[in-house]
């Protein structure tokens, strides 16, 4: 318990401080690679993709803020039926930038998945903690 609040104490401290830069991403159905953060700017999260950011091809490609963590979820899994819609997937390479809404506690959540609405398809996600 004392581990997982200080993780969270931690989390939340990077996270106010832009901090929070990985490489990691689970992969699921594709291949996902690419460097990405979670930052505040102006009382606002953003999850950012950076330029390395790279995955397959793929029809409605989404973005989800998911309480579920990534390793717990399955390849067709309809993430976008509780998750939060952040955006439509922009480009499968580049950098790129989705608001993540201002009413939501991030503390709370513990991934965000790359889905493929149309399909029921998880491409891959990150794991928040």
């Amino acid at each position: 318990m004392k581990i997982k609040l200080l993780f969270s104490l931690l989390l939340v401290t990077n996270l106010l401080m832009g901090q929070a830069k990985h490489t990691s991403w689970t992969n699921k159905t594709y291949n996902v690679t690419g460097s990405w953060s979670l930052q505040k700017i102006n009382d606002q999260y953003f999850f950012i993709i950076e330029n390395d950011f790279k995955t397959s091809q793929g029809p409605d490609l989404k973005i989800f803020l998911v309480q579920k963590e990534i390793d717990k979820i399955d390849n067709n899994e309809s993430v976008d039926t509780e998750g939060i819609f952040l955006g439509d997937l922009t480009s499968v390479t580049g950098a790129q930038r989705y608001a993540i809404p201002k009413n939501i506690d991030i503390t709370k959540y513990h991934s965000i998945v790359i889905h493929c609405k149309k399909y029921t398809v998880v491409w891959g996600g990150v794991k928040l903690d």
